[in-house]
């Protein structure tokens, strides 16, 4: 099922489209659900909680030298996250502390990108452990 993406939800960032419950290589996507808590502690905003407002978003990020495109990314509620908070980890606010993923970027609201800790720990044949 495809959805329109709320343009207000990452200003300053232009969502290309969005698709909910996709199929495809969501690893840490498909552990997290719409609406889940999560929490951070970012550099410039330290602490903050919000929510799972989208999962599987694919959207264009504009930077200075050119234009990235990224799939399979989870997008925040608003104020979670700020400049300078890109690099944080993003876990579940249920006390189990799952990683969902790495902050990559937002908007002037504060709604971040999560890019999913699934491909990440992938990538370098790493694992989380329980404790």
């Amino acid at each position: 099922m495809d959805a329109k993406a709320d343009s207000s939800l990452l200003d300053g960032t232009r969502i290309v489209s969005l698709a909910l419950n996709a199929p495809g290589p969501v690893a840490a996507a498909r552990l997290t659900q719409m609406g889940a808590a999560i929490t951070k502690v970012g550099r410039t905003t330290e602490q903050t909680f919000g929510e799972i407002k989208s999962i599987n978003a694919k959207l264009t990020i504009t930077y200075p030298n050119g234009k990235a495109r990224f799939i399979n990314q989870v997008l925040t509620s608003k104020a979670f996250g700020a400049f300078g908070d890109s690099g944080a980890l993003a876990v579940l606010a249920d006390g189990t502390r799952r990683p969902v993923g790495i902050v990559i970027a937002g908007g002037t609201n504060g709604a971040a990108v999560i890019s999913p800790m699934g491909p990440i720990l992938e990538r370098f044949g790493a694992t989380v452990c329980d404790d």
